[in-house]
Formats: C-alpha cells, structure tokens, sequence
C-alpha cells in the first residue's frame, strides 16, 4: 500500500513544484542565500529551501532544516521554527522515517496552535494525515485531513483543497472505498477546471482514469486520459505525458483498439528516452510487451520484455547506489560528531586538570591554614569527576549500544536486498531457460523464414542469459552484505574452486537444490553431487551439516581474528 501512496503523492508533491520549476526555486534561494541578508528574512529563504530540497537531497534538506532550526529559535521567531519544524517533516516522510516526521509535525502543529495560525494549521493537519496515512492508521489520517479541508474551505484556498481532496482520495481508495474516492477526486477536479489549475486537473483526471480501470470501466477511463495528455502537451509537462500515454495504451488494449494502443505507448516510450525518464520508460515496455502478446508478436513481445528488464535492472542499480551513498554520508557526518564530541571531552578534561593544578599551588602558597580547605575542595573536584566520567562512560556504553542496534538493522537491510536479488536472479534464470527449451523445441517444427527467426531469438536469449556476467553481479551484492566472504573461505580451504566458491555462497544464503540448480543453470542431482564433493574436502563426516558449517563460518573467522 505505501508504494501506492509514494507514487500519487510524489504527483501531489509535483503539482506544487514541478521538476523543471523546482529547479529554479532552489537555483533562485541558493543565490539569494549568499548575499548579505538580515537573518529575519534569511531564515524563511532557509525554510523554504529546505523543503524544495526535501524530495530530491533529503541529506542537504535536513542541515538546511537545522541552520533555519537554530536561527529562528535565536531571534525567537516562533513562526519561522514552526516551518523548520515542517521542512522536518517534509524530509523525514521521503527517507521513510514516519515517527520522526510526525514527531516534527506534532512540534509544528502545537506552535500553530499557540500562534492560532491557520495557514499553518492548515500545513500541519494536512501532513499529519498524509504521516499518518503511512503509519497505517487511517481513522487518525482521515481526522486530521477533514480538519486540513475543513481550514482550506474556510480560508478559500483552493489549491490547499484540491491537494487535501487528493490526498483523502487515496486514503479511500488504499482501503477499498473507490465510490467515496471518486468524490473526492471530481471534487478536486471541478476546482482545478474552476481555477484553471492544469497540473490538478492532470494528476486528478490520471488518478480518476485509474480507479476507473481497476472498476473494468475502460470506456469511462480514456476521456480522463484523454484531457491528460492535452492538458500536459500544452503545459509541456514531459514527465506526465509519459504517464498518460502508458494508462491509456493499457486502457486502448482493453478495448482492443490495437492501433491506437501501439501508438500511445511508443509515444511515451519517445517521451521517456527524451526526458531521461527510465521509471516511465520501463512502464511503457512492459505495456508493449503486454500488447504484442496479445497480438501474438511473440518475438516483437520477446524484446519488449527484455528491454523492460534491462531498465529495471538500471532502475534497481541506481537506486541501491543512491542507498548505499546516503548511508556512507550519513555514517561519515556520525563518525564527524563523534570525532568532535570526544575532542569536546577531552579539552573539559584538560580544563578541569588545569582548575587542580592552580587549587594545588594556591593551597601550597597559603600554608597550612588553609590545607583542610584545600582538602574539602580536592575531595569535592575528586567526586565530581568521577560523576562526570560515570556519566561519560554511560553515555559511551548507550552510544555502541545504539550503534550495534543500528548496524543489525543495515545488516537485516542489505539482507533483505540480497534476498531480493537472488529471487530476481532465479526467475530471470528460469524465464530464459523456459523460453530457450520451447524454442528448441519448435527448432525441428519450422525451416525457412520462421527458422532463421527462431534461431535469431536463441542467440537474443544466450545473450542476455549470461551467468558469468550474472554471477558478477550477484557477487558485488553478496560481498556487501558478507564482507570478504570468499578470501577467507579461500584461506582456509584453498584447493576450492570458482564453482565450488559460488556453491558455497548460495549455501550461505540458504538456498534449496532447486533453487540452487536455477542459479547454477545445472540439474538437482549434479548440485547434490557438487554438495557431497564438497563435504569431503572440508572434511566434514555424515553427520555434520554441510549448511551449518558454511552460514557459521563468519563465526570462525572472527574467533580465528580474536585468537
């Protein structure tokens, strides 16, 4: 359900500031940024940056919070710490950390309420419900975005109610209420048409035509669709365009209208190359692939399908990047504080040696009136220190608690990717060794034209069905998760192979014979009989078990360090 709601409400998020546009909002508050402002004006520019920023640097949104945070809170403008409080908010729902924005949320709403701002009570509620909404608790996110709609009619904001409409659209169509979903969504779009507002009237006419074909209405669908891709030609809106084209090439194969489905999604295949857009480009294939069945164009299908695979081998590779870089500068700004806050303790500690020294040599100058003084203050300094490196030590020992537990989350993470992959590894294995059976199948059947086809699909397919380059790719994902895996099972048993290396990796990720032998390209009995050869050179005996002694080997290998 969530990946539903990110997908509409990034819309909702592009209704307000399209790529394009956000680009030079952040552009234009970057440069206004760097002049010689007074910090009354340069903390809304910060407010506003950080939350331009939110959906694209969610690292650089967060210290731009902070800074607009620290500086309001120093001229003590309590209307610019709410909208910190928000742009906190804003970040922390794109990186998934629903507690910490609505925690940031509930700080905002409660300065709105004091102020009794309703602009920004109208903020608050409406990102509150959307929080909510992704924390699962509908009842509570349908309240607060009644109480957010309820201000934006009062005020008579209509943007504010075409997005809140929108977003109470998809509270009730992820809980099954198309009906009361359609409401909402005519509602928006009768404002949207009302005050010549194209990009809601585009998400909202998009969204309609959706339920619309979940409803099998198809015919009611492709109107929606229809006025989309106008609005978004006249608007020059790329992105949307693309998206348009793919829903109504999908609704046109329903009503098996073939010509014009086949137009509408090469159009947005060429409208997704133009912009870079691959998400919607990878959408558009699988679609084509979709129609070409159909039709029964097996191989125009065929390359339609491996195109799409390609792309979203892309997609999943630049976003497991993106991942992995924002983890490591998140874990290098970490290992920064630390840094400074052990620098921090170490100068208070020099400062406090230096306080003794000076009472030591006043108590020695004044003599012996003054020693039971002198002792009273060194007993008192003794036992505050003490205090303070208990408090230290305490502090440190929550610190690596808070880092292990942190660490098993990344771990389980990367585990579950790792997981992930291996499945796709297995059906993309099993999908083309499928197709390449059936064609050999057919080989003996056909001779001319359709042999020469045939044979040219079985070279497609032995391209793309690559297990070295597969395996490389399955290696760089296993290594990140089991750091230096095969170097250490290769010092300790040496004579193991390349395919030996590999067996063992899949045992480590518990997989069965089948699963194996998909990965392998190889049948059950021969995985058995590279099981049992193996079993004999790490010199385990029948009742030891192959697969506990290879998931516990990292055990070993962290004993054998230690020792």
């Amino acid at each position: 359900m969530r990946i539903l709601v990110v997908k509409i409400l990034i819309l909702l998020i592009s209704v307000c500031s399209p790529v394009f546009a956000q680009q030079v909002t952040v552009d234009s508050l970057v440069k206004v940024l760097k002049e010689d402002l007074p910090d009354s004006i340069k903390v809304g520019a910060l407010n506003e940056l950080g939350i331009a920023l939110g959906s694209t640097n969610t690292d650089s949104a967060l210290l731009i919070s902070e800074q607009a945070m620290a500086l309001a809170r120093q001229l003590g403008d309590r209307h610019a710490e709410a909208w910190a409080h928000f742009s906190y908010g804003n970040s922390y729902w794109y990186t998934a950390e629903d507690e910490k924005g609505f925690e940031s949320y509930l700080a905002g709403l409660a300065i709105a309420e004091e102020l009794n701002d309703s602009v920004m009570l109208n903020r608050a509620y409406h990102g509150l419900g959307i929080l909510e909404h992704a924390r699962s608790r509908m009842d509570k996110s349908r309240e607060y975005l009644n109480q957010a709609l309820a201000i934006a009619y009062a005020l008579n904001m209509p943007k504010r109610q075409t997005f809140t409409e929108l977003s109470l659209a998809i509270l009730e169509d992820s809980e099954g209420n198309a009906e009361k979903a359609l409401i909402h969504l005519q509602t928006s779009l009768s404002i949207s048409e009302r005050i010549g507002y194209h990009s809601g009237v585009i998400v909202a006419s998009n969204f309609m035509a959706r339920i619309k074909h979940d409803q099998k209405k198809f015919r009611d669908a492709l109107p929606y669709l229809q006025n989309s891709i106008k609005l978004s030609k006249q608007t020059g809106n790329p992105v949307r365009l693309a998206d348009a084209l793919t829903n109504a090439g999908r609704v046109y194969t329903k009503l098996k209208m073939f010509n014009e489905a086949h137009e509408s999604l090469i159009e947005a295949i060429k409208v997704s190359e133009d912009v870079g857009a691959i998400s919607y480009e990878q959408n558009a294939y699988e679609k084509l692939y979709e129609l070409e069945s159909v039709l029964g164009n097996n191989q125009e299908a065929l390359r339609n399908l491996v195109k799409a695979t390609a792309l979203n081998d892309s997609i999943y590779n630049r976003e497991n990047a993106r991942q992995i870089n924002e983890l490591t500068a998140r874990f290098e700004a970490e290992k920064r504080d630390e840094e400074l806050a052990l620098q921090r303790n170490q100068i208070a500690l020099l400062e406090k040696d230096q306080e003794i020294t000076a009472i030591w040599r006043n108590v020695l100058i004044a003599g012996i009136v003054f020693i039971i003084v002198a002792g009273i203050i060194l007993f008192r300094s003794q036992r505050q220190k003490i205090i303070e490196r208990k408090k230290l030590i305490e502090a440190e020992l929550e610190n690596s608690q808070l880092e292990a537990k942190q660490l098993e989350l990344d771990i389980e993470a990367k585990n579950k990717e790792l997981t992930s992959y291996t499945i796709n590894f297995i059906r993309k294995r099993e999908l083309f060794d499928n197709l390449e059976n059936q064609l050999k199948a057919l080989k003996p059947t056909v001779e001319g034209k359709l042999g020469g086809e045939i044979r040219n699909l079985n070279r497609l397919i032995s391209e793309n069905n690559n297990i070295d380059r597969d395996w490389n790719d399955f290696k760089t994902h296993f290594e990140n998760v089991h750091k230096d895996f095969f170097s250490k099972l290769k010092q300790l048993h040496p004579t193991l192979g390349t395919a030996e290396l590999r067996l063992c990796s899949l045992i480590k990720l518990n997989m069965n014979v089948k699963e194996t032998a998909a990965i392998l390209s190889i049948s059950p009995d021969s995985v058995k009989t590279a099981r049992y050869r193996l079993r004999k050179k790490f010199g385990l005996s029948s009742e030891d078990s192959l697969s506990e002694y290879v998931i516990n080997l990292e055990k070993y290998f962290e004993q054998e360090a230690e020792a």
